[in-house]
């Protein structure tokens, strides 16, 4: 489909979700940046802060994280499925 042929609400909703994962990828980036060399420094509140999360990490269960993790493969699976199907009508 050429990009001519499009609505013009098509061409704002394709160019509004561009710029909005753009925007952010490049704030999740600048936090995880900030984040890691936060937690790099030597002072004794940033030693605490990072054996305060070193611990939080050690103690998720990972058996509940795995079955939300399967629960929200499923949904992107059924939702894949329903795309698939309704786009074939």
């Amino acid at each position: 489909m050429n990009l001519l042929d499009r609505d013009l609400f098509e061409l704002y909703r394709l160019l509004l979700t561009t710029v909005c994962a753009i925007y952010f990828i490049v704030i999740s980036v600048r936090i995880m940046y900030a984040l890691a060399g936060g937690l790099l420094g030597s002072d004794r509140r940033v030693q605490v802060a990072r054996n305060y999360i070193i611990v939080l990490l050690l103690r998720m269960r990972v058996a509940s994280f795995k079955r939300e993790l399967l629960a929200i493969g499923g949904y992107v699976f059924l939702l894949a499925g329903m795309l698939y199907w309704h786009l074939r009508i």
